[in-house]
């Protein structure tokens, strides 16, 4: 009977034993299958993100390796070339992203500071392949996304402003009278000069008419432009536009009604007295009568006012400027008052147009950012802060342009190295890279950053500064 006992129970054991083994079994074959299904429905879990239910858990975020310049730039272009500021937010079938619902992350990146963004400043600018931009960005003229109101346009100081200025200071008459001494010429010659044997100012060996309007320009930075000769000879002056693309009205064509053209502040008027081309500033015009500045009048700058058709048979207008010469009071007060080198200066409008397109009202950020460099959050407050100390308007593009320069002053090493570059396609180009990875800071910054340069390089550059002959 005691055998018999022990015998069941070893049995009993046994199937518990059994039980055990096939539940286990069963689990192990059910486990798998069950992961790989709920691995479907969450692909976080499937690429170990590391994303719980903890609020507090952040999504992985897209670094910009300015080291894989253009690997990322033949990723980005596509048939609509703003996709290269917009890829880090194209939609891509192939690649799970993670948002984060939390109002840090959703709010816009803002400008770093210079200790934040120095390891970016130093970074090697990554080289373009122009023939994989080329195709797309040869077909866009930024100028035609430039859509500022006209009343916006940035005052500031003009040719014609200078001359007539001039007109009225007490050292822009010779001393002594009729000794061609003054200081117009002792800039264009380097040294003072002076001519006391001569009894009249028509019969001068070192006239000045000419070195005025160089020396005018000179005020403006436009020598350093390459967009103005220094020069004292008028037929040189004359030729030297011409060869460089400037547009000539003769004074018959002044005249002619189905023409219609009206003669512009800052044109310059020429003429042949005889003996020499003689070069004035045009001051202000209408269809029948012009005013200018005109340096070596009766050894002073006078300012005269005739009617088209009493200038002489020879006379003639060159409109040096172009037609998006708009932009070259911010060109002058960069180069100026924020001490930019012209290169520098091209990059640093580019990114403007970008962030604006030269709209000191402009709004972006879902409402957050304003004005010409979309000044963000606290950024905004302080150029209104600033400018309300400084007696400026925050809203007109004189007050952003001041603190602008004001802001500059807080990445001067930034501004060091942009000055540093050369003075070439290729210069801007690394201006416009730098100045949005460290200054602007947008979305997708070396992308971004790339298209920019690339735009400084072959738009701006070439049509600011000036090109080569032709």
């Amino acid at each position: 009977m005691h055998r018999n006992n022990i015998r069941e129970g070893t049995i009993i054991t046994r199937i518990k034993v059994l039980c055990y083994i096939l539940v286990m079994i069963i689990v192990f074959c059910w486990l798998p299958s069950y992961a790989s299904a709920e691995g479907e429905e969450n692909p976080a879990d499937e690429l170990n993100y590391g994303i719980s239910d903890d609020s507090s858990a952040t999504a992985p975020v897209k670094e910009n390796r300015l080291d894989e310049g253009t690997d990322q730039l033949e990723n980005s272009v596509s048939e609509d070339p703003s996709s290269l500021e917009e890829s880090d937010t194209a939609d891509d079938s192939t690649e799970t992203r993670v948002t984060v619902e939390s109002e840090e992350e959703a709010q816009p990146e803002q400008k770093t500071s210079p200790e934040e963004s120095e390891d970016t400043a130093d970074e090697t600018v990554p080289a373009i392949d122009f023939n994989v931009l080329g195709a797309v960005a040869a077909e866009i003229d930024p100028y035609e996304l430039i859509q500022a109101d006209k009343s916006f346009l940035f005052e500031y100081k003009t040719l014609s402003m200078i001359a007539l200025t001039e007109a009225n200071a007490s050292d822009s008459i010779e001393f002594p009278y009729g000794s061609d001494c003054v200081k117009y010429n002792n800039w264009a010659y380097g040294y003072r000069v002076c001519n006391p044997f001569d009894t009249g100012c028509y019969d001068q060996k070192y006239g000045w008419n000419v070195a005025f309007v160089s020396w005018c320009a000179d005020q403006l930075s436009l020598l350093d432009f390459g967009r103005f000769p220094k020069t004292t000879d008028g037929s040189e002056m004359r030729r030297w536009f011409i060869d460089h693309g400037a547009l000539e009205f003769t004074k018959w064509e002044m005249m002619s009604p189905s023409l219609n053209l009206v003669v512009q502040a800052d044109d310059l008027l020429f003429y042949f007295d005889g003996e020499t081309y003689r070069v004035a500033i045009i001051i202000a015009a209408d269809s029948d009568t012009i005013a200018f500045a005109e340096g070596d009048a009766d050894c002073r700058v006078e300012i005269k006012t005739v009617d088209i058709e009493s200038l002489p048979e020879n006379a003639s207008v060159i409109r040096w400027k172009r037609d998006n010469d708009f932009l070259l009071p911010y060109l002058i007060y960069l180069c100026q008052e924020v001490q930019f080198t012209p290169t520098a200066a091209i990059g640093v409008l580019t990114n403007i147009m970008y962030e604006s397109e030269f709209n000191p009202h402009a709004i972006g950020d879902d409402g957050t950012s304003y004005g010409l460099c979309q000044w963000h959050l606290l950024r905004w407050q302080k150029l209104i802060e600033a400018c309300t100390i400084a007696g400026q308007d925050w809203t007109r593009p004189e007050g952003q342009m001041y603190y602008l320069k004001l802001e500059m002053e807080e990445f001067d090493e930034l501004r060091n190295q942009m000055n540093e570059l050369p003075n070439s396609p290729d210069g801007a180009y690394q201006a416009a890279f730098l100045f949005c990875i460290t200054f602007e800071c947008p979305e997708a910054a070396s992308e971004a950053g790339m298209f920019r340069g690339y735009i400084a390089s072959n738009r701006f550059y070439p049509s600011l500064l000036s090109p080569e002959p032709i």
